[in-house]
């Protein structure tokens, strides 16, 4: 779903604002709903949104870290602090701002925790194509080399990446582009990203396809009952050889993210670091219990 489609959807509801709700702002409001005496789960942070948005810092969003006093910080602090008082979390901090999040993450770190990084919190980047890459490596890369684990989001991918240099990071996750004017990912471009994870041993995880999936040319009905030409497809690319690695000639449709699903060459990609998947087995076996009726605590929250 687009941005603008979203922010009508969550004006004035969920605690957004009614006017601009995707307007960059803090919400102090929440910083207390992470406690140390809560169950231990994986914490997304922020789930839409971005904590090094220069807006949040300077008024004028233009980001120059000597410009930037403490007290402009003063609510990342607090969140970092949060972070640091609940080791059992494991808290995940996606930005596409990673040159802000290398200025600021360690000078405040220096603070609270004698600049020593967390090992419950992991830093990461968002990129989509061979540029983003390439623009956002270095800073990433110097959080890596200060001992931070770091990790990627390959999503929504929008055009092939060459991993080479990126050996440093801890997680690389990927997907498919959804909502409306969604662009279509070739299957080739995750093969990559997974093969080179499987060379250096980092886990891949494959989220989706996205709002695209793969039907073979030649009479395939689709979930509305009609049946498509391979002029109907959206990308020429994706017409052309054999995405599949079969005899079949395939082509994409729009099936939507649900019908898409998230099986590359037949299978799931779920492979998590240690440290998430031991928080993920025991949520699952959380709610495994409490579907038999043998626990009833309630299942930790989710973010």
């Amino acid at each position: 779903m687009g941005t603008s489609r979203m922010a009508k959807r969550l004006a004035g509801r969920f605690g957004y604002p009614k006017h601009n709700p995707f307007a960059p702002r803090w919400r102090p409001d929440r910083f207390d709903e992470v406690q140390p005496t809560q169950r231990p789960r994986v914490i997304f942070v922020p789930s839409m949104g971005d904590l090094f948005h220069p807006l949040l810092y300077n008024s004028s969003g233009a980001f120059k870290l000597r410009q930037v006093g403490y007290s402009a910080c003063s609510n990342l602090t607090r969140i970092l602090d949060t972070m640091r008082r609940c080791p059992q979390h494991v808290f995940l901090v996606l930005t596409k701002r990673p040159r802000i999040m290398r200025d600021l993450v360690p000078r405040l770190m220096g603070l609270l925790n004698h600049g020593i990084p967390l090992r419950n919190v992991w830093l990461g980047v968002s990129i989509e194509n061979q540029r983003r890459a390439d623009e956002r490596q270095k800073y990433l890369r110097g959080l890596s080399a200060l001992g931070w684990r770091t990790f990627v989001s390959y999503e929504p991918a929008l055009g092939p990446i060459d991993w080479r240099g990126w050996e440093f990071i801890d997680w690389l996750i990927a997907g498919g582009e959804s909502g409306r004017g969604a662009r279509p990912a070739h299957p080739d471009w995750f093969r990559t990203a997974r093969d080179w994870c499987a060379s250096h041993q980092i886990p891949f995880f494959f989220k989706q396809w996205g709002e695209w999936g793969i039907s073979p040319r030649i009479g395939k009905v689709l979930r509305s009952g009609a049946t498509r030409t391979p002029a109907e497809c959206r990308d020429p690319d994706c017409m052309l050889g054999d995405p599949m690695r079969e005899s079949t000639t395939w082509c994409w449709y729009r099936l939507g993210k649900k019908t898409a699903g998230r099986l590359l060459d037949g299978r799931e990609w779920n492979q998590l670091p240690p440290q998430i998947a031991e928080i993920s087995n025991r949520q699952s076996s959380i709610v495994n219990r409490q579907s038999k009726g043998t626990d009833a605590a309630p299942a930790p929250p989710t973010t």
